[in-house]
């Protein structure tokens, strides 16, 4: 599983502002979110994220034909070993590219909220 902290800076007067239909469009959020921040900024950020693998991966081929099962099988037992064998590694790097794209994530999500229209 691949879980994300985020931290939202709203401005308090534009939320108490909102009435019931409106704090259910993400365009008053995100409208509430872009005033929470003085000078404007990024008011979305990614916190932290992590990365757990509960389950071990499995790869499932089928071919047509007996030759082509036998040649499916080999493949789905060296991928299969691949994978386990090097799960402990990908959960290790999963973590430090999340952090190496922090700046780009952000500033997707900036854009994001940018793009959103106006509250209405």
């Amino acid at each position: 599983s691949l879980a994300f902290s985020m931290l939202a800076f709203f401005s308090q007067h534009r939320l108490d502002a909102l009435g019931v239909d409106q704090m259910q469009q993400l365009a008053c959020l995100a409208s509430c979110a872009r005033m929470g921040t003085l000078p404007p900024g990024v008011p979305v950020r990614m916190e932290r994220a992590s990365f757990n693998s509960t389950v071990t991966p499995k790869v499932t081929l089928h071919m047509l034909g007996e030759i082509g099962q036998s040649f499916a099988d080999t493949i789905d037992t060296t991928v299969g070993a691949f994978l386990q064998g090097y799960l402990q590694s990908a959960e290790a790097l999963v973590p430090s590219t999340i952090r190496t794209l922090r700046p780009q994530i952000d500033s997707a999500v900036d854009d994001f909220m940018n793009e959103m229209p106006m509250c209405r």
